[in-house]
């Protein structure tokens, strides 16, 4: 099995108290999905964060999250991730 690393930011508030960092390097396997990365995180931090960032049915983000890789935002969690990329996580705010 091979392995990849990826770098996680978090700018949601609520996931730098939880998870303690504002950033982490995790590794993951080769072909792994943002769904694949949000599950190692709720292994490593908790199942909170399962809760928090994937849908009812477990399959896509929730509304409100939006995840950026290299700082373009990607459509879905079925985005396939590669070695060194900068997964963001932060929360979209509307309104005005």
């Amino acid at each position: 099995m091979k392995y990849i690393k990826v770098r996680v930011r978090y700018l949601i508030p609520y996931f730098k108290k939880l998870i303690g960092v504002d950033e982490e390097t995790i590794e993951v396997e080769v072909g792994s999905t943002v769904k694949d990365i949000i599950v190692k995180l709720s292994e490593i931090h908790g199942k909170e964060i399962l809760v928090y960032m994937l849908d009812d049915d477990k399959k896509d983000l929730r509304e409100n999250v939006l995840c950026m890789i290299n700082d373009v935002v990607v459509p879905n969690a079925k985005y396939v991730v590669k070695d060194g990329d900068t997964i963001t996580f932060l929360i979209a705010v509307d309104g005005g």
